[in-house]
């Protein structure tokens, strides 16, 4: 500003004094050069004569002109300063402010960036130990399912190391041992018929087929087996006939019966006639003694008194009949299930008071009656607790010959 003042002063100086011989004031670089229409006039002006004071004055006008101008220059470039300043503050300002938001926004997204770093730490590690924990285990399920894989080919070797052996011994066997074989299996299978199912018809089935492969073998060092199976057959031949299911179905039919039998009614006994009395006499002297006997029998007529030879029994109400039969049903029900648990001293207990029951309270005469008591009478005579072999013969001799010619069996076959 102080350089444009001073620039401004020298000209001022410079132009002070006019020249003598020029018109006009001499312009500097600031004002514009004159227009052509302007320069006849400023030639006619050359050619007027000037009087003293207008040359006086031109200076001063001049002079003042020029201040004037560098004093509006000065204050425009006072202001321009002045805005610029202000503007240049503002800027400052705003970029300052600028600045601070920018550096909150960097630390507001650094926190953001550390949180989403611990985040993804955790997860990362949390992801580790899951991926551990699975390959831990799966490492394991692996080496159990080896071991397994392992056992299980030992056992596959130990059954073909078996196979092998079984097979070396029926390469030198005789071609009829499978038929002894099928004996001792038939045996073992009739014990088990006997034993657990109580059906020793079918286990004579069993061993009668046993003794026919035996004799198939038409070996004389196998009449030991023969003896034992004709000796086991005739005992469970000895044996009684399993009735436990006809016995059960025939008491399911007297049960049945229950609610058609017939009670006993009153049975009145026949009055005693009086044998005392006397008849008239046809003598007319006896005419007072057949006149009494006429005005007794007369009066005897009125109320007449007839006299039984036995007592008179009461008729049982609904109520006693209905459970007189209930009590008969469940006797026959205690019969079937002493049959079942083959318990013959229950047996014959229920039996007995079954026949006593109808006897007392129903009907002797009736056909119902007569059938019921039959056939209480029939299971009367009934055995049913049989008493079975404890063990079998011929398990044991066909069991020791199948060890003396090393077949691969024992009595882990006998029951």
């Amino acid at each position: 500003m102080k350089n444009d003042q001073d620039a401004d002063n020298k000209q001022i100086t410079s132009t002070d004094i006019p020249l003598e011989n020029d018109a006009t004031p001499v312009s500097d670089n600031s004002q514009s050069t004159p227009t052509t229409d302007e320069q006849p006039v400023m030639n006619n002006t050359n050619k007027q004569p000037l009087d003293g004071e207008a040359v006086a004055k031109k200076p001063d006008t001049v002079f003042n002109s020029r201040k004037e101008a560098a004093k509006n220059q000065n204050n425009a470039l006072s202001k321009l300063a002045i805005f610029s300043l202000i503007i240049i503050v503002i800027f400052g300002i705003v970029v300052a402010y600028g600045y601070s938001l920018v550096q909150q926004r960097l630390i507001s997204n650094q926190s953001n960036i550390n949180e989403l770093q611990a985040t993804q730490a955790q997860a990362i590690s949390r992801l580790q130990a899951q991926n551990k924990a699975q390959f831990a285990q799966q490492q394991y399920a692996n080496q159990q399912e080896t071991l397994a894989l392992i056992a299980q080919v030992e056992q596959q070797k130990e059954t073909l190391a078996m196979l092998q052996q079984q097979q070396r011994q029926l390469s030198g066997r005789r071609p009829n041992d499978w038929l002894l074989a099928e004996a001792n299996y038939l045996v073992g299978l009739a014990g088990r018929k006997l034993w657990q199912e109580k059906n020793h018809a079918t286990a004579i089935e069993l061993l009668m087929t046993a003794d026919l492969r035996i004799a198939e073998m038409n070996e004389a060092s196998l009449i030991t087996i023969r003896q034992s199976l004709s000796s086991d057959i005739a005992t469970l031949k000895a044996l009684p006939k399993e009735r436990s299911e006809d016995l059960t179905l025939q008491i399911d039919g007297l049960i049945s019966q229950i609610e058609h039998l017939k009670l006993n009614m009153v049975e009145l006994p026949e009055a005693v006639e009086d044998t005392d009395s006397e008849s008239v006499s046809s003598s007319t002297s006896d005419w007072r003694a057949n006149l009494t006997k006429t005005w007794l029998n007369f009066s005897e007529g009125f109320i007449t008194v007839r006299r039984r030879s036995s007592s008179v029994e009461p008729l049982m109400s609904p109520k006693q009949q209905w459970y007189l039969e209930e009590n008969l049903k469940a006797k026959l029900l205690q019969a079937q299930l002493s049959i079942y648990r083959q318990q013959q001293a229950p047996f014959d207990n229920a039996i007995a008071q079954s026949t006593r029951w109808i006897k007392q309270f129903f009907d002797q005469q009736d056909s119902t009656t007569k059938y019921v008591l039959d056939e209480l009478n029939t299971l009367k005579d009934s055995t049913i607790n049989i008493s079975y072999p404890q063990n079998l013969q011929s398990t044991h001799t066909i069991a020791q010959k199948m060890r003396q010619r090393s077949l691969g069996f024992n009595d882990d076959a006998e029951l």
